[in-house]
């Protein structure tokens, strides 16, 4: 995350009641995500660990759910699987920002470190996929350009 927060575009759309959850042990990387996040007009909720996020998100149900998969005491590929099984959670996109070289291919993956522009770009690519507009939304040819296409996509992308 080393961009100034002040150097970020505006959101692609208004995003006033979308919330993210934000699932990571390493509180570094979760802060980190979740100011990102908050700058850019989200609303964003925060676990350490795969069963606070399972709590938070049947409580909340965010419209997003960045996570890790390494974590403790519900990894992330439990924790998918048990928003998966339940009727309720099992429609909430998932996307993997984590170190692991393996990666799910069934959910749009991103490998860290990740820049702040490729957590943005997917993260507003995955919405716009998974929730219909409640304002404003870039026009198709503007999603085409901020890669919004459908399916899953794997990012594997270094800091520069």
């Amino acid at each position: 995350m080393g961009q100034r927060a002040s150097k970020l575009r505006p959101p692609a759309m208004i995003l006033s009641r979308r919330c993210i959850l934000v699932v990571d042990d390493d509180s570094d990387q979760r802060v980190g995500i979740a100011e990102v996040l908050e700058i850019q007009g989200y609303c964003v909720a925060t676990a350490a660990n795969g069963w606070e996020a399972l709590e938070l998100a049947t409580s909340t149900s965010p419209s997003l759910i960045p996570l890790d998969l390494e974590m403790p005491i519900m990894t992330g590929c439990e924790l998918i699987s048990a928003l998966r099984r339940s009727v309720t959670l099992r429609d909430i996109p998932v996307m993997v920002v984590t170190g692991q070289k393996e990666l799910p291919s069934d959910v749009v993956s991103l490998v860290k470190p990740v820049r702040i522009e490729k957590l943005l770009e997917c993260s507003e690519g995955v919405l716009a996929r998974s929730t219909p507009a409640i304002a404003t939304e870039p026009s198709p040819s503007a999603s085409a350009e901020h890669g919004t296409e459908t399916g899953p996509k794997k990012a594997h992308e270094g800091a520069t």
